[in-house]
């Protein structure tokens, strides 16, 4: 565990704004896209159950870290690092494990429906 303040996005991306500006964008565009997922997961009613979980694990992520944004002056406390040997990972917290794990169930999903349906690239015709 490592107590850590990331001002930017994943991975530290735009952390090298200045503080005001880099949280006002960051927050304004994350409000922003977090609006947009809730009205199209609000209003969709053909996703699959794993488009939907992961979608839902994606929203769930993203409000977690916007409210600590809000909360902690535009940043967001990270504190899980992982060592292997010389191998490290970045510092994230279990919001990012959310986003992750509901972006590959996206993935999976999208993947599923081209397999089952036939349009994958290397279904047989």
């Amino acid at each position: 565990m490592t107590l850590a303040e990331n001002r930017g996005a994943f991975l530290s991306m735009g952390a090298s704004l200045s503080k005001d500006f880099g949280a006002g964008l960051l927050i304004t565009m994350v409000s922003a896209g977090l609006t947009l997922l809730f009205a199209f997961l609000m209003g969709s009613s053909r996703l699959g159950w794993y488009s939907l979980v992961g979608l839902g694990l994606v929203w769930a992520g993203g409000i977690s870290n916007l409210i600590d944004r809000f909360t902690r002056s535009g940043f967001v406390t990270d504190f899980i690092l992982i060592r292997v040997g010389p191998l490290h990972s970045g510092i994230f917290k279990v919001a990012d494990i959310a986003i992750m794990f509901g972006l590959l169930g996206v993935i999976v999903s999208m993947r599923a429906s081209k397999w089952i349906h036939g349009t994958s690239p290397n279904a047989r015709k």
